[in-house]
């Protein structure tokens, strides 16, 4: 229609003499004029480019959704939800006997993200002592450097599985069963395997929470309990907002809104960013001596530490590289990992329909959802395959292993319009040096783009140690997933 209305101006230059050879000069003040079927190659790149940002972003968004819908059973309504606030009730009164299935059916369903959130600080504090973490901070601090430890202990779970527990020496045996909270010297070495095997069994196969399971341990300080025992004990010592919030999130992924269940947990949110901000003000003055005990702060930066400012340079400077070597260097290092969060989802929903009992379930939401993210991804495939014929990014590029150097990095960031102080480009070389584990010159571009987004929506500063957390444990994430241990996120 658009093209249609464009007919009258250009009736013009044909009726009038000559008229066209003015052509180029209407143009260049009004660049609308053309029809959409006459475009330039810059043009039709900047069209083609903005239409995968539109469909990447839109993916990620159903990616999203999706890892958010839990599965439902036979009855996993809003009544569910209501059996779990009964369960989190009865199980918190003493000399209440809860059957193992039972224990297990609900276990599962505490969110680390929804309890870590919930916990107050000695509880916050009790768990860094736990994990030889420096319980120095406010709340947000602590929450994130749990945060990280238990992804973390995530992936080991997967490779401690995968390697097989009789693979690991004694001193690693009493490493691993100490970073997750259990008893670690003066034990046999069989019990230490045992408590060892029970805790992936019940991490990995019956899908309990991890920190839930450091919670059941950190006060439980009586060896030798069963595990029944053990899970009652941690879930007891959460606080009840716990509940509330985990039974309003129940209704919400199932689609049946509970008012007064939502009503409590907007209440309790509103409560603990009450908390969390008059913390924040009370431990400003103290923001330096924060930062080198706990590894991050909420001050303007300091030396060694790694501010915000950082790792927008850094990330300017990726841009600059994919703009300047005409390849889609962060769409597809986007697509990549939008895939491998859909092959972990599609693994996870490929085994619930091998179970024979059909206690569990995928929604009919959920299927819906994840036939329209496979059209995407296609969508998205093909669009980056469309690119690729016209020539305008490199055919045939696998961001998966792609490689740039670090001088050719740093040279790009020397080249940036605000060009940094030669202070802060030290500590951009000595974050990069971080990366590069085999210590060859060049580190993995997607390796840095995991890195700066898994600290991007972090409002505080970022210390070297905590900084070397970060490294190592997307590096590992790395490793574990090219080993074959699928869903590390």
């Amino acid at each position: 229609m658009a093209d249609l209305f464009r007919l009258v101006p250009f009736s013009v230059f044909i009726v009038v003499p000559f008229l066209e050879f003015t052509l180029p000069i209407f143009l260049k003040f009004f660049p609308g004029m053309l029809p959409t079927t006459f475009q330039t190659k810059d043009q039709k790149e900047a069209k083609l480019k903005k239409s995968l940002k539109v469909k990447l972003e839109m993916a990620k968004f159903l990616q999203e959704t999706l890892d958010s819908m839990s599965v439902c059973g036979k009855g996993h309504t809003s009544e569910f939800a209501q059996e779990f606030a009964d369960f989190f009730a009865k199980v918190r009164k003493e000399g209440v006997v809860i059957p193992a299935d039972e224990m297990l059916k609900f276990s599962k369903l505490f969110k680390d993200e929804i309890t870590l959130d919930s916990l107050p600080r000695p509880q916050l504090v009790a768990l860094c002592r736990v994990l030889e973490l420096k319980p120095i901070g406010t709340s947000s601090v602590l929450k994130y450097i749990l945060t990280l430890k238990l992804r973390s202990l995530t992936v080991d779970d997967r490779i401690i599985q995968k390697e097989g527990v009789d693979s690991l020496t004694l001193s690693e045996l009493q490493e691993a069963c100490k970073s997750r909270g259990m008893g670690a010297y003066g034990l046999t070495e069989n019990r230490l395997k045992q408590q060892l095997i029970q805790w992936l069994d019940l991490s990995l196969n019956e899908r309990v929470p991890p920190l839930l399971l450091l919670l059941s341990r950190a006060f439980s300080l009586t060896p030798n309990i069963p595990t029944n025992d053990l899970l009652k004990k941690g879930i007891t010592a959460l606080p009840n907002c716990v509940g509330a919030s985990t039974e309003a999130d129940l209704c919400e992924r199932d689609g049946a809104i509970d008012n007064k269940a939502k009503l409590k947990a907007i209440e309790e949110e509103e409560r603990k960013a009450k908390e969390e901000i008059e913390e924040c003000l009370r431990e400003s003055p103290k923001c330096n001596v924060v930062d080198n005990a706990s590894g991050l702060s909420d001050s303007t930066g300091s030396e060694g530490e790694v501010t915000s400012n950082i790792l927008k340079i850094l990330e300017c400077a990726v841009e600059s590289i994919s703009l300047e070597q005409n390849k889609l260097i962060v769409e597809k290092s986007d697509i990549c990992e939008l895939k491998d969060d859909f092959k972990c989802y599609q693994k996870n929903s490929h085994n619930l329909q091998e179970v024979e009992n059909d206690q569990v379930k995928e929604s009919k939401p959920a299927k819906q959802l994840f036939k329209v993210l496979d059209k995407k991804i296609n969508e998205l495939d093909q669009a980056v395959n469309e690119l690729e014929k016209i020539e305008l990014v490199g055919a045939n590029i696998t961001i998966d292993g792609e490689l740039i150097k670090i001088d050719e990095l740093i040279a790009v960031v020397r080249r940036l319009q605000n060009v940094p102080d030669e202070c802060t480009i030290q500590k951009i070389i000595k974050i990069l040096s971080k990366i590069d584990s085999d210590n060859d010159g060049s580190i993995r571009i997607d390796t840095l783009l995991k890195i700066l987004r898994l600290i991007d929506n972090v409002n505080m500063n970022i210390s070297d140690k905590t900084m070397d957390i970060i490294i190592k444990l997307v590096i590992k994430e790395k490793n574990s997933g090219k080993s074959g241990s699928s869903c590390s996120k």
